[in-house]
């Protein structure tokens, strides 16, 4: 959270600082104290009976060690990670376990550099136990009473250790790295280098003709640290683990945070690779051969068990090959997708497409490729990540009417971090349509109707069809926004748009604000200008020119002198819808007829 933003949060700060006891610390994550002290004491026999052990396997090789409270207390833990996130006061050259900052943001820092060195500390989690986190909070700059402190140690550690697998061990690391993240900061600035942390990943880098030996020298290949630099991580209660300490040159590949930045950030060639393979053999084999191979390879073997029970539970964990393969590339995308906004060199970018490259787009679309081919019914796809969750609630109560008890169909689930837009969804049927390879059913996809090129590609046209088994439709707009540009929100009652969720968010929209963004009804409500960096969002005066446009971000309500967030996502509202959430059950799906209508069309051909 930047330093701005804390200041709306002043009297939380205050609060915590003034924390005594269970009582105080209960409040502050609106608990009743009673309810708390249950969680942490009695609830299974107490916190350190709550929590299921199982080891992973690192990527070098070795076990990792992981410790996931179970739901009560897990819930506890998050609160306590909401709250510390608004106490830390970030530094720049933290890049781990804060919003806005990555693995990518960690490594551009050190693009285009002489040198790059890494080390790593040892064992980091384990080594911070009960007493440091106690005493973190009781010292400055926190300084709260020990009694309070004691609480939150006992709420974040297990077995005398921060474990790996609960949602506060992040932040709290990060405070407990603190001064060390001063100090070298300080050692970096004098020796004129670069300084960032990732978790137990620590980098220098610098374009001076020869590394500082304040810092590190290498003789013979060998890199040894200097006194200094371990008298700093020895005296902040770490170790270094030796075998990964690297001194990288310009003429090798450097990597920080497993990221490759000689020129730009980007993964190694050989993730690439390995992801290639993994779709080559799903399409040759089929998802279960290609599932049972990679098993065998990369099978996992955590021992997965709650503490006290003798093994008896233990369980083998293998993880579902598509996830694996959906998982790695939405890794490749968003590094490739952070260096093309960063340098808008790519020939393969078009309007209207997230920042991505060709062999993201590639494999993504290889991906979707072999996901569409499993099953035997026609399966739809839509254009947007929750315009699926509409379609599938409606079609719960829709599907019982008479007419379409024959019909029979899928939906196609779209991930949000790989969601297609109407872009790229046109261009996955222009490839699927030439590619030489049948495909075995028919896939529907449905677009809005809110761009013009998708619009005249199906006017006066129920549906298109593509070829080889793609059909696609635009949705058919309900009277009232008749020949408009409207998304599948529109199909639902006007008055059930303006559902508020349970924080009083809502969706908004276009013709609901004047020009300068003030809104036309409601007072001290305004589209357009972003309290958190005291600028307008980019672009939202276009927005406010189209009549039909929902708004779900970026409308603000002033209260006094802070401003509170009230526009409602369309991924939340539909969700909700989804899930059934109050105030969003049963709305009238009368308009989501004609949608099916089109799709029985097809299905029925």
């Amino acid at each position: 959270m930047k330093r701005k933003e804390k200041e709306n949060y002043q009297d939380k700060i205050d609060q915590f600082r003034s924390a005594s006891n269970l009582k105080d610390i209960a409040a502050l994550l609106n608990y009743k104290a009673k309810d708390l002290s249950y969680i942490l004491y009695h609830l299974n026999g107490g916190r350190e009976k709550q929590y299921c052990s199982f080891e992973i396997s690192k990527r070098n090789g070795g076990k990792r060690k992981i410790s996931a409270p179970t739901s009560a207390l897990k819930d506890v833990q998050r609160r306590i990670n909401k709250l510390l996130q608004i106490i830390y006061w970030e530094k720049p050259s933290v890049h781990s376990f804060l919003k806005g900052r990555t693995i990518v943001s960690n490594a551009e820092c050190h693009i285009h550099k002489r040198f790059v060195f890494n080390v790593d500390l040892e064992n980091f989690f384990p080594s911070i136990n009960f007493g440091r986190v106690r005493g973190l909070f009781i010292a400055a700059p926190y300084g709260i009473d020990p009694k309070a402190a004691t609480v939150l140690a006992q709420i974040a550690c297990y077995k005398n250790e921060l474990p790996q697998g609960s949602p506060c061990s992040p932040i709290i690391s990060n405070m407990i790295c603190s001064l060390m993240d001063s100090q070298l900061q300080s050692l970096a600035k004098r020796e004129r280098c670069t300084y960032t942390r990732y978790a137990d990943d620590i980098t220098f880098s610098t374009n001076l003709p020869i590394f500082p030996k304040c810092i590190a020298e290498i003789d013979d290949r060998i890199v040894s640290v200097s006194d200094e630099f371990c008298k700093i991580i020895e005296s902040n209660g770490f170790n270094i683990n030796y075998t990964k300490v690297r001194l990288q040159t310009r003429d090798m590949r450097q990597e920080v945070t497993g990221l490759v930045v000689n020129d730009f950030t980007n993964v190694r060639r050989k993730l690439i690779r390995q992801v290639r393979a993994m779709l080559h053999s799903w399409e040759k084999y089929g998802l279960e051969k290609a599932e049972e191979e990679h098993n065998t390879k990369y099978r996992l073997n955590p021992t997965a068990s709650k503490e006290g029970d003798d093994g008896e539970n233990d369980k083998e964990k293998n993880k579902n090959f598509r996830e694996v393969i959906e998982g790695k590339i939405s890794f490749i995308t968003m590094v490739r997708s952070e260096k093309m906004k960063k340098t808008g060199k790519s020939k393969y970018k078009k309007k209207g497409q997230t920042p991505a490259d060709h062999i993201s787009l590639n494999l993504i679309n290889k991906l979707y490729e072999q996901i569409l081919r499993e099953g035997d019914l026609p399966i739809v796809r839509t254009e947007g990540a929750s315009d699926w969750m509409h379609l599938s609630t409606a079609w719960q109560q829709i599907s019982q009417d008479e007419k379409y008890k024959d019909l029979k169909f899928d939906f196609f689930s779209v991930k949000k971090d790989i969601c297609f837009g109407s872009e790229r969804l046109l261009k996955f049927i222009n490839i699927a349509k030439d590619s030489k390879k049948p495909f075995p059913k028919k896939v529907i996809c449905i677009f809005d109707r809110d761009i013009d090129k998708i619009n005249n590609i199906h006017k006066g046209k129920d549906f298109k069809s593509w070829g080889n088994n793609r059909y696609s439709f635009i949705l058919p707009s309900p009277k009232r926004y008749q020949d408009k540009e409207i998304s599948i929100e529109f199909l639902y009652p006007k008055e059930f748009l303006r559902t508020k969720d349970e924080k009083g968010r809502r969706l908004f929209f276009s013709d609901e604000f004047k020009k300068d963004g003030t809104h036309t009804k409601l007072k001290n409500v305004k589209f357009g200008y972003n309290p958190n960096t005291n600028t307008n969002y980019k672009g939202w005066s276009k927005i406010l020119e189209r009549k039909t446009k929902v708004i779900d971000f970026g409308v603000y309500k002033k209260k006094g002198e802070k401003y509170y967030s009230i526009a409602l996502s369309k991924t939340k509202f539909a969700y909700n819808i989804l899930k059934k959430e109050k105030g969003f059950k049963n709305p009238n799906f009368r308009n989501f007829k004609k949608v099916f209508d089109v799709i029985g069309l097809i299905v029925r051909n």
